[in-house]
Order: C-alpha cells, then sequence, then structure tokens
C-alpha cells in the first residue's frame, strides 16, 4: 500500500494517525465509562483542557511513533525499537514510580519527557481539578515533541 498509494508520504501517515485517533477516543470514552460506572470516577478538571490534552498526547506519541518506524526493517526490530524507547519511559515517568523521589538532578530531565507530561496533566485534570490554562504549557511541549519527530521521522522514512 505504502509504495503504491498516489498519495504524498505526510498525507499518507496522517490519515493513518488519523484513524488511531479516533480509535483511542472510543477506547478513551469506554475506559471512563468503565470507570465512571463501576468506581465513580469522576473528573474534576474541565473537559476542554482534557481534550487538549489527549489530542496534544496523541501528537506526541504518534510523532514517536513514526519517528520509531522509520528504520525499523519488521516488526522484530520495531518492538525492540518501541521497549527501547518506552521502557525507561515507564520507568521513570511516575506511572509506576514517583518520579519525586528519584535524586534531584534527575528530576528535570524526568519532567521533559513527555510520558511525564501527559500523566502529570491527566493526573490534575481528573483529581486535582485543574483547567485548560493550567496545561497550556505541558500541551505545547507535547505537540512540539510530536512534530520535531513526525518531521525526523518523515525525513528518515524507509518507503521500499
Amino acid at each position: 500500500r505504502m509504495v503504491s498509494t498516489p498519495l504524498r508520504k505526510p498525507i499518507f501517515l496522517l490519515s493513518h494517525g488519523l484513524n488511531r485517533m479516533i480509535l483511542s477516543a472510543a477506547e478513551l470514552l469506554l475506559l471512563y465509562g468503565f470507570a465512571y460506572y463501576y468506581f465513580g470516577i469522576i473528573i474534576q478538571g474541565s473537559l476542554w483542557a482534557l481534550l487538549l490534552v489527549f489530542l496534544s498526547g496523541y501528537s506526541a506519541f504518534a510523532g514517536i511513533a513514526v519517528l520509531i518506524s522509520c528504520r525499523a526493517q519488521n516488526t522484530h526490530s520495531g518492538n525492540g525499537l518501541i521497549n527501547f524507547v518506552t521502557l525507561p519511559m515507564f520507568v521513570l515517568s511516575g506511572i509506576f514510580f514517583n518520579y519525586q523521589k528519584f535524586p534531584d538532578w534527575v528530576t528535570p530531565y524526568v519532567e521533559l519527557l513527555p510520558l511525564t507530561m501527559l500523566a502529570n496533566s491527566l493526573r490534575g485534570i481528573i483529581t486535582e481539578g485543574i483547567g485548560l490554562h493550567d496545561v497550556i504549557l505541558p500541551s505545547i511541549g507535547l505537540v512540539g515533541i510530536g512534530y520535531v519527530c513526525f518531521v525526523l521521522g518523515l525525513r528518515f522514512f524507509y518507503w521500499h
């Protein structure tokens, strides 16, 4: 499909990204519906802020995915590259461990990770009730990461 499509590379990859974003939004609604009905979880903050964080987080990780996949020759090497990038983020970003307990010199670097920005923003919106103005800077950072990774991925994308 990729070789024979009449579309330009950016349009083709963006169309796949849009398709995945729609599916991710459906998954998000399904997951929240489950959490609401079974656990009584209520979003304390702004729904607009939640939408902004969802879109900016999605753009960041879609850009990272394009950058990772640009040189993968097959699914085995692609899975290895994905694990190489995501495992440090899982360990360091505060998903499983509180990164505030890490040494002080590590914390500024951990706060620049896209998963840390996304998790802190989502946690703040859902549990602490922060609003749209509180998530503007992390959202700009996430979109910037996504844009840079997407442009680099397009530049080095192995098309054949």
